[in-house]
């Protein structure tokens, strides 16, 4: 009978319960303590000064390199133009007659600062890198940023204080607005009145410091 019905199968005693879990083994259910774990902070952990210092320390080092990038940026905007302006003014009050000079002195400055960049031995007689641009091209600009200097300058010998000549130079929308215009270019009623409203307060500016400046005659 056996051999027509095949070997018989041997049920082995299995020693597993529900779960695949052996008899005699503890079954412990760390899903609720997993819960509320969060990764590097122990959840038994209370705060603490030690621990809101390691916080703030780590914190610190992760943003330094930002926060003096920043930093340094900021104070050489800062720190270069005050002191542009501080040093101007000491300027103009004990010569006022010294624009055509400032203009001079800028404009070599900065032919200083940037022919190193431009610099080339192998193209006498200027010994300056082929230009992309023509200078055809570059002369306009050229006289008109010179002009434009040279004329800021001269205004300080019309004993022009300093924040009123910072002020009168910022007046230049209303003359880009008209230039844009008779180009063809339209601009919004909001556009207009910012322009306006500065304006405005460009020509107040320069009448106070004008009134200010007036001595009551004896």
């Amino acid at each position: 009978m056996s051999s027509i019905l095949g070997p018989r199968r041997r049920h082995l005693p299995t020693t597993s319960s529900t779960n695949g879990v052996p008899p005699g083994t503890k079954e412990i259910n760390a899903a609720r303590s997993l819960e509320n774990v969060r990764p590097g902070i122990d959840p038994d952990a209370g705060f603490t000064v030690s621990r809101a210092i390691g916080v703030a320390g780590a914190m610190l080092h992760a943003m330094l390199p930002a926060l003096l990038s920043w930093g340094f940026t900021m104070g050489l905007i800062f720190g270069g133009c005050c002191s542009n302006v501080f040093a101007l003014e000491a300027i103009v009050k004990e010569e006022p007659d010294i624009g055509l000079l400032v203009t001079f002195t800028q404009f070599a400055l900065t032919t200083l600062f940037t022919w190193p960049a431009h610099f080339s031995a192998s193209h006498p007689p200027f010994f300056l890198k082929p230009r992309a641009v023509p200078i055809a091209r570059w002369v306009p600009n050229i006289i008109l940023f010179f002009s434009v200097n040279l004329l800021n300058n001269l205004a300080f010998s019309y004993n022009i204080s300093v924040p009123v000549h910072i002020i009168l130079r910022s007046g230049g929308s209303i003359t880009t607005m008209l230039v844009g215009f008779l180009w063809g270019r339209r601009y919004t009623r909001m556009q207009v009145f910012s322009v306006a409203l500065l304006t405005v307060g460009i020509i107040i500016a320069a009448m106070a410091d004008s009134r200010s400046k007036v001595r009551p005659s004896l």
